[in-house]
């Protein structure tokens, strides 16, 4: 079986400004933002799509997003990786990725371009690229190679609006 990663973007969230909200690692999912995870949350069950595992970003936009495909999936098992927030922690990350076993299914719920890089670097292992991942997007990945460093290929990447026409 193959290990697939897929790469979650958060939900819309408040800007800075809007409903007293003073940082960027404070900005909570609009009610549009849940909504619209929910729906993708849905339209990935029913493509039989579910995680054996989710890690996400500790800023409150992804813990939330988080929440919701955990709910949505029945997946207790979430790590909060520090990582994809702040890139200079990411290498340590990465390394774990290809320590992960080879046949599970991980979430891995983040921020762009963060998410983009990391799925360059996997599909070809340049560490920046411009594949872009909408809000509450989502991009499959099969791991090829146990690595380090981990390579895979892109399966598909899907926006919200894509992905809410299969539910």
């Amino acid at each position: 079986m193959t290990r697939s990663i897929f790469f979650f973007r958060h939900g819309e969230a408040f800007q800075i400004g809007e409903n007293n909200i003073r940082t960027d690692d404070e900005r909570p999912l609009t009610p549009k933002g849940r909504s619209v995870t929910e729906e993708v949350c849905l339209a990935l069950a029913k493509m039989d799509i579910k995680p054996d595992m989710i890690w996400h970003s500790p800023l409150v936009r992804a813990v939330e997003t988080a929440d919701i495909i955990s709910r949505h999936t029945d997946c207790s098992i979430l790590f909060e990786k520090s990582g994809l927030a702040w890139p200079d922690q990411e290498e340590d990350l990465f390394l774990e990725l290809s320590r992960l076993k080879p046949n599970i299914n991980l979430f891995i719920v983040g921020h762009q371009p963060d998410l983009g890089n990391w799925i360059c670097r996997l599909a070809t292992g340049i560490n920046h690229g411009d594949i872009a991942l909408s809000k509450s997007g989502v991009a499959r990945v099969d791991i090829l190679t146990q690595g380090p460093p981990a390579r895979g290929e892109l399966r598909w990447l899907m926006t919200a609006r894509q992905l809410r026409r299969c539910k």
